[in-house]
């Protein structure tokens, strides 16, 4: 690693510069992103159904004439930072960007985080790039980058610092951490000045008991189970349905169509429902109804290759799941069995427990809720590993392109450091 002042000065040059340009880029993102064409068509008769085709049919056409960068999203990312020479491609970028737009502006179930962390991670390691860092120094932008988008777009800074080190570096490495964190803090402050869309909840006050304990790991392990089935239907879609990437993209469109005959909520990102979740008093027969159509659509996009990340869905389907519980388990605060529920599947999908509860912490600014979600996260994490045995999303598919993240070089570097120290200390 290039250890020199000047090294880590120019590094650290570039990662605010990127800081600046990742912020820009994701809230023009996130600002297109909730355009919701199936809402606005939803007045004109029946159109609103064609909206999900179009957004097929336009996706079919980018894979089959741009088919060299259609590799996208987190795992892309988790490929540049451990494997090959640390680069990432302008193309993979700007056609993510693209598809991704396509995908939610036309209502796929699926999330913007994927997409929103592979476009800041390229922006930053291009920057890189440009300036003809070396390889180490590229691999530490990609992590910045992902850091920064998630920032700018979460404004939850502490959440993107550990979901980047849970789920993309993987070690523990004091430069790196560091970086990440300037880029983070950084992007988040910017995006606040901007005025970009802040993802806040304001919660009810509420009195945390040690009884709440049994009913949060309920919660917890039914979105583990839930969290385990989602992944499974993944897998499912991604590996037995014998159609091509066009004939995936119409059996989506036709699922999502389907679902707005129940209401356009269910459909995109479904910001609209969280606050229809967290705020509203609503019965729990929609909210299952809302759950079951959810948990469908947004496995069949992503396990059909749409466009898009899973942690936006998962938050909603932990939310969907916390509520529906709420009127079955005795409680006099469901909106904590939302939250809940948000941090348990996140954590259990992504394996990344604690990310998880930061998140749900940080946006809603309340240190109450740490060991509630925590319980929650952990218990869903608990059961999806433990008991059932299953990967991560990113782990699935990365193993669909015969990737193992045990042999990346980097995680390969520390264990065998690790085994030199142990045989150095131990007696002869």
């Amino acid at each position: 690693m290039d250890s020199s002042p000047t090294g880590i000065k120019r590094t650290l040059m570039i990662t605010v510069i990127g800081s600046l340009v990742c912020s820009g880029l994701i809230i023009v993102f996130s600002q297109l992103s909730k355009i919701e064409l199936v809402s606005h068509a939803f007045n004109y008769a029946w159109a609103y159904l064609l909206v999900p085709f179009v957004g097929a049919i336009t996706l079919a056409l980018l894979f089959r004439y741009f088919n060299q960068y259609t590799k996208s999203g987190l795992p892309i990312v988790v490929i540049g930072y451990h494997f090959k020479d640390g680069k990432m491609a302008l193309g993979n970028a700007i056609f993510q960007y693209i598809a991704a737009l396509i995908a939610l502006v036309c209502g796929f179930a699926v999330g913007a985080v994927g997409p929103v962390l592979h476009i800041g991670a390229a922006a930053m390691n291009l920057l890189g790039q440009y300036f003809k860092l070396n390889e180490t120094r590229l691999r530490q932008l990609t992590a910045c980058g992902a850091a920064s988008a998630m920032a700018a777009l979460f404004h939850t800074p502490v959440t993107a610092i550990f979901f980047v080190q849970e789920t993309i570096v993987r070690r523990f490495n004091w430069q790196t951490c560091l970086l990440i964190s300037i880029c983070a803090f950084t992007s988040a402050w910017i995006a606040r000045q901007l005025g970009a869309y802040e993802f806040h909840i304001d919660t009810q006050s509420f009195s945390y008991q040690i009884t709440l304990i049994p009913e949060l790991i309920i919660v917890g392990a039914v979105c583990g189970l839930l969290a385990t089935l989602m992944l499974k239907l993944i897998r499912v879609t991604a590996d037995n349905v014998l159609f091509p990437y066009w004939g995936k993209f119409m059996l989506a469109a036709t699922v999502t169509s389907a679902a707005s005959l129940f209401g356009t909520e269910v459909l995109g990102l479904g910001n609209q429902l969280l606050d229809i979740l967290l705020y509203a008093d609503i019965g729990s027969q929609i909210v299952l109804t809302w759950l079951l159509i959810r948990f469908f659509i947004s496995a069949i996009a992503i396990g059909s290759a749409i466009p898009g990340g899973a942690l936006g869905p998962s938050l909603l389907l932990g939310a969907l799941t916390g509520h529906w519980l709420a009127y079955i388990l005795p409680n006099e605060t469901p909106q904590v069995f939302v939250l809940v529920g948000m941090a348990a599947f996140f954590g259990a999908v992504l394996r990344s427990p604690i990310s998880a509860t930061l998140l749900v912490v940080e946006a809603t600014a309340n240190i109450n809720l740490v060991l509630p979600c925590l319980v929650g996260s952990l218990t869903a994490h608990i059961v999806q590993t433990r008991i059932f045995g299953q990967q991560n999303l990113i782990e699935l598919l990365l193993a669909r392109q015969n990737i193992l993240l045990k042999n990346s070089p980097s995680l390969s570097k520390k264990k065998a450091s690790n085994s030199d120290l142990s045989s150095q200390a131990s007696p002869e």
